[in-house]
């Protein structure tokens, strides 16, 4: 009977820790992404790979209104956050038409609604800096 229970816990241990394998997996490459998820490791496109608590760099706004690709709920993000040093907090993937996936990056500590990167357009616009 004993060994029985042990082999239930075993058994138990080992699905509870493939769950936590499969839930916390998942890795998003620049390219193949086809649904909306959350992430917690992304391969850029020119091979970079950003983790859920790694620091990257503002660098300048690409607009004289502000940030094109760092928005805090759907506006333009000010200024003010150039040269910040900031912490990727979540990692999600978003489409407007269910084809062309995009990366996005959330920092916070810049008041309630999360600042939200588009990684590879902030990238190419020098809105982000590349990491080293």
């Amino acid at each position: 009977m004993k060994l029985k229970k042990s082999r239930m816990k075993i058994l138990a241990l080992f699905c509870f820790l493939l769950m936590v394998n499969l839930a916390f997996s998942q890795v998003a490459v620049y390219g193949e992404i086809t649904s909306e998820k959350k992430f917690i490791q992304y391969v850029t496109k020119i091979g970079d790979t950003l983790n859920i608590g790694d620091e990257i760099t503002i660098g300048l706004p690409s607009t004289d209104q502000g940030f094109r690709f760092i928005t805090q709920g759907n506006a333009k993000t000010a200024d003010w956050l150039s040269g910040n040093n900031v912490i990727i907090h979540k990692m999600k993937s978003w489409s407007g038409d269910k084809r062309n996936y995009k990366i996005y990056l959330h920092i916070k500590g810049y008041g309630m609604v999360p600042v939200l990167i588009d990684y590879e357009n902030a990238l190419l616009s020098n809105e982000i800096l590349e990491i080293d």
